[in-house]
């Protein structure tokens, strides 16, 4: 859809304006005659798993992933000295990131027979996002004054997905280490993130720093 006019119209001036805005959506409806479905990964971030999909009967663009459902807490577990057992109930994520206070929890979706079973794995990946703007187009304005004329255009997308690799890679433990964290963001600061009894960093004598013990049990969400 279009709209254009003129705002003002003068001997020696002109002002116009126009805005533009459609939706796209593209659906698969054949593959290679053989598959039903195709997978694939961004070669510019080390994930584990496929991201994205294309499948018969559904739109291009699909990312695909488990769906994040915050934090295991520390009452899902029962402390033994510096060990954490998962209390009965509490969902199994051995097979990710880890089953223990502090680490990422995502939903039970299904299992082998179609059915949550409480143990996160490939069966748990779903489409969790689509990269194509459900809205999008633009806007200019454009005059003329005399002998000069002047022109700006503006293009939009609304309401679309995409996978945050940036956030990934600077937020998480992956290949990060104990002389080299890589929780670099301001969300995951030392006022907003998980701690370790004690002070989390040491100071030498030269001014550098160093986490100070990593197998020390977690103190908190603070």
């Amino acid at each position: 859809m279009t709209i254009s006019g003129d705002i003002i119209q003068r001997k020696d001036f002109l002002l116009s304006a126009n805005l533009t805005m459609g939706r796209n959506k593209m659906n698969v409806e054949r593959l290679n005659g053989e598959d039903k479905e195709l997978w694939t990964t961004s070669s510019r971030w080390k994930s584990s798993d496929n991201d994205f999909c294309l499948r018969e009967g559904s739109e291009v663009g699909l990312i695909c992933g488990y769906v994040y459902d915050g934090l295991y807490g520390f009452d899902e577990f029962v402390r033994d000295g510096f060990n954490y057992t998962a209390k009965e109930g509490t969902l199994n994520s051995d097979g990710i990131y880890g089953t223990a206070p502090g680490h990422p929890k995502f939903k039970d979706i299904s299992g082998p027979d179609g059915v949550p079973d409480g143990i996160i794995d490939e069966y748990d990946r779903t489409v969790i996002g689509n990269t194509n703007p459900r809205l999008q187009g633009g806007f200019g304005i454009s005059g003329q004054w005399k002998n000069f004329d002047f022109n700006a255009n503006f293009v939009y997308m609304l309401k679309f997905d995409l996978l945050n690799a940036t956030a990934y890679e600077l937020s998480s433990a992956y290949n990060s280490s104990q002389n080299a964290p890589k929780n670099v963001l301001a969300k995951f600061s030392y006022d907003n993130c998980w701690i370790y009894h004690g002070d989390i960093y040491t100071t030498n004598a030269d001014g550098s720093t160093y986490i100070y013990n990593l197998n020390e049990p977690l103190l908190s969400n603070s």
